[in-house]
């Protein structure tokens, strides 16, 4: 298990989260680390979110004894906001939109050299954005990509199925505008999906946080209080499936954090807000937040 954070952290758990080791990459003391990928025990790849020469991709083979700066930025505009992986060869890393497209790097080696897709970028709309507050606006799963956006007039799930080369898009309905949007997408399989945000700066309002969809990304419904007990309502900034059961879904947010293991029919409050949540392949969810803070949960 990775996790990063601000100041160049990167820390690691080897034995279930009980103690946990500083492997942070030497001379990155102000960067963001905002997306981890670890594809295994020892290989992970960090990534930090800019601007300019501070969007970087850090890659470790060694469980983090020794780092290699894969990718630098050297366009003052380039934001990245999160990375993924389709396998251990093939990458994404996206940021927001450069001169009406969003901006993403690729890599087909692992994560050793990365490249700019150039004129298969998907297309951006006027205010467009993504949000790097989990780590989650970008996912993929069983060979599709997703990216979730905010800022515009809608916020719309871009979705390709060809490794990147072709997107489409599709709204959601979910709130859409300034420091409003989809700040993360999880999906179980290639058709189930859940997206969750809201307003970042009104993060208690009484609209519904989540939006599902059965159709890999293309058909969107957000459910009602009437419909399902317990919704998350306002601000969600995070969501895992569980790997196990489906219909288990975890969501977070700074106000509070929900589970569900009906599909969504009802919701059951965990307390505590953290900013973003993952799942190991034997179940657990794992939370982190603010000042540090790393949750585990284990729902039986």
């Amino acid at each position: 298990m990775w996790l990063g954070g601000c100041d160049g952290t990167v820390i690691r758990t080897a034995d279930g989260g009980d103690s946990w080791v500083d492997v942070s990459p030497p001379n990155t003391a102000g960067l963001q680390f905002r997306s981890i990928v670890g594809l295994d025990d020892l290989t992970a790849h960090a990534m930090a979110c800019g601007p300019g020469e501070g969007a970087r991709v850090y890659r470790t083979d060694n469980g983090g004894s020794s780092w290699h700066l894969s990718f630098q930025a050297t366009d003052p505009e380039l934001f990245l906001n999160t990375v993924a992986f389709l396998d251990p060869d093939s990458g994404f890393a996206v940021g927001d939109p450069i001169d009406g497209a969003f901006a993403i790097v690729r890599t087909s080696d692992g994560g050793r050299t990365w490249s700019d897709t150039g004129a298969s970028a998907p297309t951006a709309l006027i205010g467009d954005g993504l949000f790097a507050a989990s780590g989650s606006c970008l996912v993929v799963a069983d060979g599709v990509v997703w990216i979730g956006t905010g800022g515009a007039e809608h916020a719309r799930v871009l979705r390709s199925t060809d490794g990147g080369s072709s997107w489409q898009s599709h709204e959601t309905g979910l709130p859409s505008g300034v420091m409003t949007g989809i700040f993360g997408l999880a999906f179980a399989d290639a058709e189930r999906g859940i997206a969750v945000g809201g307003n970042h700066n009104d993060q208690g309002a009484s609209h519904s946080a989540v939006a599902f969809t059965t159709t890999g990304g293309q058909e969107w419904t957000i459910p009602t209080l009437e419909e399902s007990r317990g919704l998350p309502c306002g601000f969600r900034s995070a969501a895992a499936f569980s790997p196990i059961d489906p219909d288990t879904i975890v969501v977070v947010g700074p106000g509070g954090s929900e589970y569900t293991t009906d599909g969504g029919g009802s919701w059951h409050a965990l307390g505590d807000g953290f900013d973003a949540v993952e799942v190991a392949p034997d179940g657990t969810f794992w939370a982190s937040g603010e000042h540090g803070r790393v949750a585990r949960l284990e729902l039986l």
